[in-house]
Protein backbone atom coordinates (compact mmCIF):
# COMPACT_ATOMS: atom_id res chain seq x y z
CA UNK A 1 0.00 0.00 0.00
CA UNK A 2 0.92 3.63 -0.76
CA UNK A 3 1.01 4.38 3.20
CA UNK A 4 3.78 2.23 4.25
CA UNK A 5 6.27 3.52 0.93
CA UNK A 6 8.05 5.77 3.49
CA UNK A 7 11.29 5.88 5.38
CA UNK A 8 12.57 8.11 7.87
CA UNK A 9 15.49 10.71 7.16
CA UNK A 10 18.04 12.56 9.71
CA UNK A 11 15.45 15.20 10.24
CA UNK A 12 12.72 12.24 12.05
CA UNK A 13 15.20 10.80 14.20
CA UNK A 14 16.59 14.20 15.50
CA UNK A 15 12.88 15.39 16.28
CA UNK A 16 12.35 12.48 17.99
CA UNK A 17 15.38 12.77 20.28
CA UNK A 18 14.79 16.18 20.79
CA UNK A 19 11.62 14.98 22.10
CA UNK A 20 12.33 12.44 24.46
CA UNK A 21 14.98 14.91 25.58
CA UNK A 22 12.86 17.61 26.53
CA UNK A 23 9.99 15.00 28.29
CA UNK A 24 13.36 13.38 30.28
CA UNK A 25 14.36 16.58 31.37
CA UNK A 26 11.71 18.08 32.79
CA UNK A 27 10.81 14.66 34.80
CA UNK A 28 14.62 15.21 35.93
CA UNK A 29 13.74 18.36 36.88
CA UNK A 30 10.47 18.11 38.86
CA UNK A 31 12.55 15.14 40.10
CA UNK A 32 15.60 16.89 41.34
CA UNK A 33 13.58 20.12 42.51
CA UNK A 34 10.89 18.39 44.28
CA UNK A 35 10.78 19.12 48.06
CA UNK A 36 8.01 16.56 49.42
CA UNK A 37 9.41 14.06 51.39
CA UNK A 38 8.44 11.13 49.85
CA UNK A 39 9.80 7.73 48.66
CA UNK A 40 11.80 8.01 45.49
CA UNK A 41 10.60 5.18 44.64
CA UNK A 42 7.25 6.64 43.99
CA UNK A 43 9.06 9.44 41.87
CA UNK A 44 10.40 6.96 39.37
CA UNK A 45 6.22 6.00 38.33
CA UNK A 46 6.40 8.98 35.62
CA UNK A 47 9.25 7.04 33.65
CA UNK A 48 7.16 3.76 33.58
CA UNK A 49 5.13 5.50 30.79
CA UNK A 50 7.91 7.80 29.00
CA UNK A 51 9.49 4.37 28.48
CA UNK A 52 6.39 2.22 27.16
CA UNK A 53 6.49 5.43 24.35
CA UNK A 54 9.68 5.09 24.07
CA UNK A 55 9.47 1.28 23.44
CA UNK A 56 6.36 2.06 21.03
CA UNK A 57 8.24 4.18 18.85
CA UNK A 58 10.75 2.11 18.50
CA UNK A 59 8.53 -0.60 17.67
CA UNK A 60 6.69 1.68 15.23
CA UNK A 61 9.94 2.66 13.68
CA UNK A 62 10.80 -0.79 12.51
CA UNK A 63 7.09 -1.47 10.90
CA UNK A 64 6.14 -4.51 12.94
CA UNK A 65 2.90 -5.75 11.72
CA UNK A 66 1.75 -6.91 14.98
CA UNK A 67 1.52 -3.49 16.83
CA UNK A 68 -0.03 -2.00 13.59
CA UNK A 69 -3.05 -4.07 14.90
CA UNK A 70 -2.80 -4.20 18.54
CA UNK A 71 -1.91 -0.17 18.35
CA UNK A 72 -1.60 1.07 14.65
CA UNK A 73 -2.75 4.95 15.83
CA UNK A 74 0.68 6.77 16.93
CA UNK A 75 -1.74 9.75 17.88
CA UNK A 76 -4.16 8.42 20.17
CA UNK A 77 -1.06 6.05 21.86
CA UNK A 78 1.39 8.86 22.58
CA UNK A 79 -1.33 11.46 23.92
CA UNK A 80 -2.58 8.10 26.35
CA UNK A 81 0.95 8.06 27.18
CA UNK A 82 0.92 11.62 27.83
CA UNK A 83 -1.73 11.66 30.11
CA UNK A 84 -0.56 8.69 31.57
CA UNK A 85 2.84 10.74 32.32
CA UNK A 86 0.94 13.58 33.98
CA UNK A 87 -0.91 11.58 36.28
CA UNK A 88 1.58 9.25 37.32
CA UNK A 89 3.06 13.12 38.25
CA UNK A 90 0.03 13.62 40.06
CA UNK A 91 -0.27 10.86 42.26
CA UNK A 92 3.61 10.62 43.52
CA UNK A 93 3.07 15.11 44.14
CA UNK A 94 5.74 15.76 41.34
CA UNK A 95 2.75 17.90 39.76
CA UNK A 96 0.53 20.12 42.54
CA UNK A 97 -2.82 19.37 43.02
CA UNK A 98 -5.58 21.45 44.89
CA UNK A 99 -5.61 18.81 47.74
CA UNK A 100 -4.66 18.27 51.44
CA UNK A 101 -5.80 21.84 52.44
CA UNK A 102 -7.37 20.34 55.00
CA UNK A 103 -4.47 18.42 56.82
CA UNK A 104 -2.12 21.20 55.69
CA UNK A 105 -4.56 23.82 57.68
CA UNK A 106 -5.17 21.61 60.59
CA UNK A 107 -1.24 20.81 61.34
CA UNK A 108 -0.70 24.68 60.98
CA UNK A 109 0.00 26.81 63.69
CA UNK A 110 -1.94 29.89 62.93
CA UNK A 111 -4.35 29.23 65.78
CA UNK A 112 -7.25 29.80 63.33
CA UNK A 113 -10.78 27.76 62.83
CA UNK A 114 -13.47 28.06 59.91
CA UNK A 115 -16.80 28.06 60.81
CA UNK A 116 -20.18 28.04 58.84
CA UNK A 117 -23.20 30.60 58.84
CA UNK A 118 -24.15 28.63 62.32
CA UNK A 119 -20.62 28.89 63.91
CA UNK A 120 -20.14 24.93 63.38
CA UNK A 121 -16.37 24.10 62.92
CA UNK A 122 -15.15 22.83 59.80
CA UNK A 123 -11.31 23.09 59.95
CA UNK A 124 -9.41 23.97 62.72
CA UNK A 125 -5.76 23.82 63.08
CA UNK A 126 -3.86 22.11 65.70
CA UNK A 127 -3.22 25.05 68.20
CA UNK A 128 -7.07 26.74 67.92
CA UNK A 129 -8.77 27.57 71.60
CA UNK A 130 -12.07 25.83 71.96
CA UNK A 131 -14.68 28.57 71.51
CA UNK A 132 -18.16 28.97 72.26
CA UNK A 133 -20.53 30.29 69.41
CA UNK A 134 -21.57 33.25 71.54
CA UNK A 135 -17.58 34.08 72.06
CA UNK A 136 -17.21 33.50 68.08
CA UNK A 137 -20.34 35.99 67.26
CA UNK A 138 -18.90 38.42 69.59
CA UNK A 139 -15.45 38.45 67.24
CA UNK A 140 -18.17 39.93 64.52
CA UNK A 141 -17.66 43.33 65.90
CA UNK A 142 -14.54 43.66 66.91
CA UNK A 143 -11.18 41.74 68.81
CA UNK A 144 -12.36 39.79 71.70
CA UNK A 145 -9.83 38.74 74.70
CA UNK A 146 -9.23 35.61 75.49
CA UNK A 147 -7.24 36.06 78.32
CA UNK A 148 -4.10 38.22 79.03
CA UNK A 149 -2.18 37.74 75.85
CA UNK A 150 -4.71 36.85 73.14
CA UNK A 151 -6.84 38.19 71.01
CA UNK A 152 -9.65 36.52 68.82
CA UNK A 153 -10.46 38.53 65.59
CA UNK A 154 -12.90 37.35 62.96
CA UNK A 155 -13.70 37.91 59.00
CA UNK A 156 -16.48 36.58 56.36
CA UNK A 157 -15.96 34.40 54.14
CA UNK A 158 -18.16 33.01 51.89
CA UNK A 159 -20.21 30.34 53.28
CA UNK A 160 -19.16 30.78 56.52
CA UNK A 161 -16.21 32.70 58.88
CA UNK A 162 -12.67 32.75 59.79
CA UNK A 163 -11.32 33.14 63.22
CA UNK A 164 -7.61 33.43 64.55
CA UNK A 165 -5.92 34.10 67.43
CA UNK A 166 -3.48 36.87 67.76
CA UNK A 167 -0.80 36.74 69.93
CA UNK A 168 -0.12 40.14 71.57
CA UNK A 169 2.47 39.23 74.16
CA UNK A 170 4.59 41.78 73.19
CA UNK A 171 2.20 44.31 73.03
CA UNK A 172 1.34 43.41 76.58
CA UNK A 173 4.49 43.18 77.92
CA UNK A 174 4.99 46.67 76.54
CA UNK A 175 1.53 48.26 78.13
CA UNK A 176 2.91 46.73 81.51
CA UNK A 177 6.69 48.40 80.68
CA UNK A 178 4.72 51.65 80.36
CA UNK A 179 2.35 51.58 83.18
CA UNK A 180 5.76 51.05 85.47
CA UNK A 181 7.46 54.19 83.83
CA UNK A 182 4.59 55.93 84.25
CA UNK A 183 4.46 55.24 88.23
CA UNK A 184 7.74 55.66 88.54
CA UNK A 185 7.46 58.87 87.30
CA UNK A 186 4.24 59.83 89.35
CA UNK A 187 6.22 58.89 92.26
CA UNK A 188 9.12 61.10 90.92
CA UNK A 189 6.77 63.85 90.58
CA UNK A 190 5.03 63.38 94.10
CA UNK A 191 8.74 63.64 95.40
CA UNK A 192 9.57 66.70 93.84
CA UNK A 193 6.24 68.27 94.92
CA UNK A 194 7.24 67.56 98.18
CA UNK A 195 10.22 68.65 97.98
CA UNK A 196 9.02 71.78 96.54
CA UNK A 197 6.23 72.17 99.43
CA UNK A 198 9.39 71.62 102.08
CA UNK A 199 11.34 74.36 100.29
CA UNK A 200 8.50 76.52 100.48
CA UNK A 201 8.24 75.93 104.18
CA UNK A 202 11.83 76.41 104.99
CA UNK A 203 12.15 80.00 102.69
CA UNK A 204 8.64 81.30 105.00
CA UNK A 205 10.20 80.54 107.98
CA UNK A 206 13.41 81.98 107.38
CA UNK A 207 11.10 85.03 106.12
CA UNK A 208 9.58 84.94 108.95
CA UNK A 209 12.64 85.19 111.12
CA UNK A 210 14.63 87.56 109.56
CA UNK A 211 11.37 90.07 109.79
CA UNK A 212 10.93 89.06 113.62
CA UNK A 213 15.40 89.90 113.97
CA UNK A 214 14.31 93.27 112.38
CA UNK A 215 11.57 94.12 113.64
CA UNK A 216 13.41 93.16 117.16
CA UNK A 217 16.15 95.30 116.16
CA UNK A 218 14.10 98.36 115.61
CA UNK A 219 12.13 98.12 118.80
CA UNK A 220 14.74 97.39 121.37
CA UNK A 221 15.54 100.59 122.80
Amino acid sequence: MWENDYSYGVGYFLAVGWMILCALAALVTMLVKCRIPNSRRAFLLPFLPTLLALVYGIFDALRLPWLKAIAGDMTVVFCLLFAAVLECCIRCGLVQTNTGYGQLFETGTIGAQITDDAYQIRYASSNAMHLSPDVMRDAETGSVSLDKNTLLKSSRITGGHVLWQEDITDMTALMEKLAENRKTIEESNSIEEENFRTKVKINTLREKSRLYDQLQKQTAS
